[in-house]
């Protein structure tokens, strides 16, 4: 389920799998479809109590489930097993090393849209204790992990984890980040928040996802006790409202280079990223959008908020220090990918997606390196190779900032090392 497919209803899954329950879910990681089924296992109440469910052109339910809805099925598939998790983190690492990943940053662990269950970080511990952790991991726990903690008598309600561990606990191998928060959810399915909503009306019957209210008084609480703040915000009106809560949080209890951050920051005005240099704010980005996504937005947004859309040059001309990300899997996860949209600008099918936000190799490059470790703290031992940092790094086929920039995807990664060990070898093997 992507950009551009038409979906399979809940009838063309009935006809498939009469018996049996089906669920597929989409690479947004927003959204599903199920058959009656998985319907039927599904106290249907339950999910209405969080939106209508959509229907097909002759009145009957289409089997698509959208974010909350969605997480209803989520819940029912969870907890995944310790030995499960441990298994599929040693094939990504994997999987990481041969695209030249040293380091990533995993968001929302242990609930939520993309959680796989309360004992999750200790599956990544395990997984470090059995060798199947190839590569630098920052955990982001999901919001739903966080609950209200007694730091101090009569003192601000901080929200956290049990025994008080917060953003930067652990080591340089495995670690706390940022916690994960939600304020609103797809452009393409319709649950981004859009000032003045989408071209035409589309998707005006839609409310918000998520109670600003209580995402408000959860930053905040998260920010009172320590936590560095990662948000996904698509919309511009999202965008608004989280830079609302950073100000209030950083005026309410001021700390010096939290580095909190929007995760996508899709669609941003110019007053946004003005705000964000202030309060020194981190986009952090998908260049690989631009190629997926692309084509679908152009048939879904209007001009001036196409132009406003993936930017990149706007937040490097304002100082701003970018990330570099893919959202995995919601799109491949190899960077060379996602710096070659980054460049050129181009949708897969070759259409033009706003150049005037074109970036160089260079600064690509830079953002997936000193962007991604400055975004989690971690700029003072990795994102660069000089005297005193960590020998990480990757061999690759080509010089991206030499090559034909329509090259760039082509590059191939001949070795990796982390830590001055290599990981990766020329021959494509594991070392």
């Amino acid at each position: 389920m992507g950009a551009g497919r038409a979906l399979p209803t809940l009838a063309e899954l009935d006809r498939i799998a009469p018996e049996h329950p089906v669920w597929l879910i989409a690479s947004s990681g927003h959204a599903s479809v199920v058959n009656s089924r998985v319907l039927e296992l599904l106290n249907r109440r339950e999910l209405e109590k969080f939106e209508a469910l959509p229907t097909d052109a002759h009145g009957g339910l289409s089997g698509l489930l959208e974010e909350h809805a969605h997480a209803c099925v989520l819940e029912q598939a969870q907890p995944y097993s310790g030995d499960d998790i441990v298994n599929a983190i040693g094939r990504a690492h994997r999987n990481y090393v041969a695209e030249g990943i040293t380091a990533v940053q995993e968001a929302g662990v242990g609930a939520g849209l993309v959680g796989y269950g309360e004992a999750e970080a200790g599956a990544y511990q395990r997984a470090r204790e059995t060798g199947d952790l190839l590569v630098r991991t920052t955990l982001m726990p999901s919001f739903a992990a966080l609950h209200p903690l007694r730091q101090d008598r009569g003192g601000q309600e901080a929200m956290g984890i049990d025994l008080g561990m917060r953003s930067g606990f652990g080591d340089e191998w495995l670690r706390l980040g940022p916690v994960k928060f939600f304020t609103d959810g797809s452009i393409l399915a319709g649950t981004a928040e859009l000032n003045g909503g989408y071209p035409n009306g589309a998707f005006a019957d839609r409310e918000g996802l998520y109670d600003r209210n209580e995402v408000s008084r959860r930053i905040l609480g998260a920010h009172r006790a320590g936590w560095q703040i990662a948000v996904h915000a698509q919309g511009d009106a999202a965008i608004d409202f989280v830079l609302d809560c950073f100000e209030e949080a950083q005026q309410s209890s001021p700390r010096g280079d939290v580095r909190h951050r929007i995760e996508h920051c899709s669609v941003t005005s110019e007053q946004a990223v003005e705000r964000m240099a202030r309060l020194g704010v981190v986009p952090s980005p998908q260049g690989r959008f631009v190629g997926v996504v692309g084509e679908g937005l152009r048939d879904l947004l209007d001009d001036d908020q196409l132009r406003r859309t993936y930017r990149m040059r706007s937040y490097l001309d304002r100082g701003l220090t970018v990330a570099g990300s893919s959202d995995r899997p919601c799109t491949e996860g190899d960077p060379l990918r996602g710096i070659h949209d980054m460049v050129n600008r181009r949708t897969d099918r070759g259409t033009a997606f706003g150049d005037h936000e074109g970036v160089t190799a260079q600064q690509a490059l830079r953002a997936y390196a000193h962007g991604s470790a400055y975004a989690a703290h971690m700029d003072g031992w990795v994102g660069t190779l000089e005297p005193g940092m960590a020998a990480d790094f990757a061999v690759l086929s080509h010089d991206p900032t030499a090559v034909d920039s329509h090259r760039i995807r082509e590059i191939d990664v001949t070795a990796t090392a982390v830590a001055g060990r290599f990981v990766y070898d020329p021959s494509g093997e594991m070392v």
